[in-house]
Protein backbone atom coordinates (compact mmCIF):
# COMPACT_ATOMS: atom_id res chain seq x y z
CA UNK A 1 0.00 0.00 0.00
CA UNK A 2 1.09 3.32 -0.93
CA UNK A 3 3.06 5.54 2.12
CA UNK A 4 1.37 9.10 2.21
CA UNK A 5 3.74 11.49 3.93
CA UNK A 6 2.61 14.66 5.16
CA UNK A 7 4.19 17.61 5.23
CA UNK A 8 2.69 21.07 6.69
CA UNK A 9 2.66 24.05 5.15
CA UNK A 10 5.11 26.10 7.63
CA UNK A 11 7.52 23.23 7.08
CA UNK A 12 7.36 23.42 3.58
CA UNK A 13 7.67 27.22 3.69
CA UNK A 14 11.01 26.43 5.88
CA UNK A 15 12.35 24.39 3.51
CA UNK A 16 11.81 26.68 1.26
CA UNK A 17 13.50 29.49 3.13
CA UNK A 18 16.50 27.15 3.51
CA UNK A 19 16.84 26.64 0.18
CA UNK A 20 16.77 29.97 -1.01
CA UNK A 21 19.54 31.19 1.49
CA UNK A 22 21.82 28.23 0.42
CA UNK A 23 21.20 28.99 -3.09
CA UNK A 24 22.21 32.75 -2.53
CA UNK A 25 25.72 31.37 -1.36
CA UNK A 26 27.69 32.67 1.11
CA UNK A 27 26.00 35.45 2.34
CA UNK A 28 22.66 33.63 2.22
CA UNK A 29 23.91 30.80 4.53
CA UNK A 30 26.02 33.49 7.06
CA UNK A 31 22.39 35.11 7.05
CA UNK A 32 20.38 31.99 7.72
CA UNK A 33 23.05 31.35 10.16
CA UNK A 34 22.34 34.29 12.27
CA UNK A 35 18.52 34.07 11.76
CA UNK A 36 18.60 30.63 13.59
CA UNK A 37 19.84 31.96 16.65
CA UNK A 38 18.48 35.14 16.56
CA UNK A 39 15.04 35.95 18.67
CA UNK A 40 13.43 36.59 15.50
CA UNK A 41 12.64 32.74 15.36
CA UNK A 42 10.87 31.20 17.50
CA UNK A 43 12.75 28.30 19.03
CA UNK A 44 12.10 24.99 18.08
CA UNK A 45 10.16 25.73 14.73
CA UNK A 46 10.51 24.42 11.70
CA UNK A 47 11.95 27.44 10.56
CA UNK A 48 14.94 27.19 13.46
CA UNK A 49 15.42 23.88 12.46
CA UNK A 50 15.89 24.13 9.05
CA UNK A 51 18.03 27.37 9.24
CA UNK A 52 20.06 25.33 11.82
CA UNK A 53 20.68 22.81 8.85
CA UNK A 54 23.19 25.51 7.05
CA UNK A 55 25.43 24.93 9.72
CA UNK A 56 26.41 21.98 8.51
CA UNK A 57 26.24 23.04 4.80
CA UNK A 58 28.81 23.37 3.45
CA UNK A 59 30.69 20.19 1.47
CA UNK A 60 33.78 18.86 2.37
CA UNK A 61 37.18 20.46 0.45
CA UNK A 62 39.41 17.50 -1.00
CA UNK A 63 42.43 16.45 1.15
CA UNK A 64 44.69 16.90 -1.96
CA UNK A 65 43.47 20.89 -2.16
CA UNK A 66 44.76 21.65 1.50
CA UNK A 67 47.65 19.87 1.07
CA UNK A 68 48.35 22.23 -2.07
CA UNK A 69 47.25 24.85 0.25
CA UNK A 70 49.63 23.83 2.96
CA UNK A 71 52.67 23.08 0.66
CA UNK A 72 52.26 27.06 -0.58
CA UNK A 73 52.36 28.04 3.16
CA UNK A 74 55.32 26.14 3.82
CA UNK A 75 57.55 27.40 0.86
CA UNK A 76 56.78 24.16 -1.37
CA UNK A 77 57.50 21.94 1.21
CA UNK A 78 55.13 18.43 1.41
CA UNK A 79 52.57 17.95 4.19
CA UNK A 80 54.28 15.25 5.06
CA UNK A 81 57.65 17.30 6.13
CA UNK A 82 55.42 19.10 8.74
CA UNK A 83 52.62 16.57 9.92
CA UNK A 84 51.90 12.38 10.11
CA UNK A 85 48.30 12.89 9.85
CA UNK A 86 45.38 14.94 9.17
CA UNK A 87 42.26 13.11 10.57
CA UNK A 88 38.89 13.72 9.72
CA UNK A 89 36.98 17.59 9.66
CA UNK A 90 36.71 18.62 13.29
CA UNK A 91 34.33 20.83 11.66
CA UNK A 92 33.81 22.64 8.10
CA UNK A 93 31.34 25.76 7.85
CA UNK A 94 30.83 27.95 4.76
CA UNK A 95 34.08 29.84 4.69
CA UNK A 96 36.67 27.42 6.99
CA UNK A 97 37.08 23.83 7.40
CA UNK A 98 39.20 22.89 10.68
CA UNK A 99 40.70 19.91 11.04
CA UNK A 100 42.79 17.95 13.89
CA UNK A 101 46.52 16.87 12.87
CA UNK A 102 49.53 15.45 14.48
CA UNK A 103 53.14 17.22 14.02
CA UNK A 104 55.88 14.86 13.17
CA UNK A 105 57.36 15.54 17.02
CA UNK A 106 53.98 13.80 17.49
CA UNK A 107 51.63 16.93 18.93
CA UNK A 108 48.43 18.09 18.25
CA UNK A 109 48.01 20.73 16.29
CA UNK A 110 44.07 22.31 14.72
CA UNK A 111 44.41 23.61 10.88
CA UNK A 112 41.85 26.00 10.06
CA UNK A 113 41.67 26.29 6.18
CA UNK A 114 40.23 29.22 4.11
CA UNK A 115 38.25 27.43 1.24
CA UNK A 116 39.21 27.82 -2.04
CA UNK A 117 37.87 31.59 -3.87
CA UNK A 118 36.44 31.92 -0.73
CA UNK A 119 37.41 35.71 -0.69
CA UNK A 120 36.90 36.36 -4.12
CA UNK A 121 33.09 34.60 -3.63
CA UNK A 122 32.13 36.55 -0.82
CA UNK A 123 33.17 39.78 -2.38
CA UNK A 124 30.87 39.07 -5.35
CA UNK A 125 28.22 38.40 -3.34
CA UNK A 126 28.81 41.71 -0.98
CA UNK A 127 29.06 43.33 -4.27
CA UNK A 128 25.53 41.87 -5.56
CA UNK A 129 24.08 42.67 -1.96
CA UNK A 130 25.13 46.11 -2.60
CA UNK A 131 24.14 46.65 -6.05
CA UNK A 132 20.04 45.11 -4.83
CA UNK A 133 19.99 47.14 -1.75
CA UNK A 134 20.78 50.42 -3.42
CA UNK A 135 18.03 49.49 -6.01
CA UNK A 136 15.38 48.44 -3.48
CA UNK A 137 16.06 51.06 -0.77
CA UNK A 138 13.73 53.70 -2.26
CA UNK A 139 11.22 51.74 -2.92
CA UNK A 140 11.43 50.05 0.86
CA UNK A 141 11.57 53.42 2.41
CA UNK A 142 8.26 54.27 0.06
CA UNK A 143 6.76 50.90 1.88
CA UNK A 144 7.33 51.73 5.35
CA UNK A 145 9.96 48.65 5.41
CA UNK A 146 12.76 49.43 7.73
CA UNK A 147 16.37 48.90 6.73
CA UNK A 148 18.77 49.12 9.48
CA UNK A 149 20.98 51.41 9.27
CA UNK A 150 24.96 50.43 8.20
CA UNK A 151 23.47 47.18 7.51
CA UNK A 152 25.84 45.85 5.09
CA UNK A 153 29.07 47.45 6.56
CA UNK A 154 27.90 45.75 9.02
CA UNK A 155 28.20 42.33 6.97
CA UNK A 156 31.55 43.32 5.80
CA UNK A 157 33.14 43.84 8.73
CA UNK A 158 31.29 40.51 9.99
CA UNK A 159 32.92 38.75 6.98
CA UNK A 160 36.23 40.39 7.05
CA UNK A 161 36.86 39.48 10.54
CA UNK A 162 36.32 35.58 9.78
CA UNK A 163 38.21 35.91 6.35
CA UNK A 164 41.28 37.40 8.45
CA UNK A 165 43.25 34.15 9.21
CA UNK A 166 46.31 36.35 9.67
CA UNK A 167 46.06 36.82 13.18
CA UNK A 168 45.79 32.87 13.98
CA UNK A 169 47.93 30.17 15.32
CA UNK A 170 48.79 27.22 13.48
CA UNK A 171 48.03 25.29 16.59
CA UNK A 172 43.91 26.84 16.33
CA UNK A 173 45.35 29.09 19.78
CA UNK A 174 45.16 32.60 17.84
Amino acid sequence: FPVTISVDREERSARGIRIFLEANGFIGIKLGQFLAHSALVIPGSPLQKELQELNNAAEPVDKGILFDMLEKIYNGRAFEDHFESLDDPLGQASIKVVYRARRKDGSDAVIKFKRPEVDKLISQDLAFLEEISNRCAATMEEEGVPVPAGLLSRLKAIFEEELNFGDMEEDGKG
